[in-house]
């Protein structure tokens, strides 16, 4: 596998990543930064949906190349994402609270 179309294949799985998780996050910002389930629910929906998008436009690049084997495997995190999502709804994690944690020391009352 040439490594320019490995990098293209990342290039263009980010875009949608990039596009649902920080364009989406920074609309609904006021938002995903309080601590209701509902928050909640929207930010680690957001994450999913954007971690899937880029798993399965990598799935796609990768399943046309014929010395490839096994591609499907590359789509099996999301069915455990699909497993923690209701899991961690219900514990309320909040994954845009823990990003700005993490890069900024937010810390919201």
């Amino acid at each position: 596998m040439e490594l320019m179309y490995a990098f293209d294949v990342h290039c263009n799985s980010l875009l949608p990543w990039l596009l649902i998780v920080n364009v989406l996050q920074l609309v609904l910002s006021p938002l995903l930064v309080s601590q209701s389930y509902l928050a909640a629910a929207v930010s680690c929906t957001l994450y999913v949906a954007g971690a899937s998008s880029y798993l399965y436009i990598t799935f796609l690049g990768y399943s046309v190349l014929p010395g490839l084997n096994h591609t499907v495997l590359l789509l099996l995190p999301v069915g455990a994402m699909a497993v923690a999502l209701p899991l961690a709804i219900l514990g309320r994690f909040n994954p845009t609270r823990t990003a700005l944690w993490l890069y900024y020391g937010y810390r919201r009352a």
